[in-house]
């Protein structure tokens, strides 16, 4: 299995450089990466590194977390990533609805105001 570890390659460092600034921040300011001594994904590279490899190799969670883990990096639940992808925005990601948005949607092709 190739070594999927964040913290010694050289491309994947590459790969952060290219994305925006302060999306490290971000994370912290979303309170996708919580600053609490128990928790295990309390690292900004370890999640973009476990959401790039989850959508970039288009793999199931549960694969994600698993090569990962196999990897040395710390082991999360698949239900933990899916959370940290699902219940706020990612960082660059405009199109995902807030919490306070799901109320307010309405899945395409249904028209809530007419009846046939």
């Amino acid at each position: 299995m190739a070594d999927f570890s964040a913290t010694h390659r050289p491309d994947f460092r590459a790969l952060l450089a290219a994305l925006p600034s302060g999306w490290r921040e971000k994370m912290f300011e979303q309170r996708l990466i919580l600053e609490h001594p128990d928790t295990v994904l309390d690292d900004p590279d370890t999640l973009m590194h476990l959401v790039l490899l989850h959508v970039g190799c288009d793999l199931p969670l549960r694969q994600s977390v698993e090569w990962m883990a196999k990897a040395g990096e710390p082991e999360v639940s698949h239900v933990t990533l899916h959370r940290k992808m699902t219940h706020r925005p990612f960082p660059g990601n405009r199109s995902a609805p807030r919490k306070t948005d799901v109320g307010n949607h309405t899945p395409a092709g249904i028209d809530r105001g007419r009846r046939s």
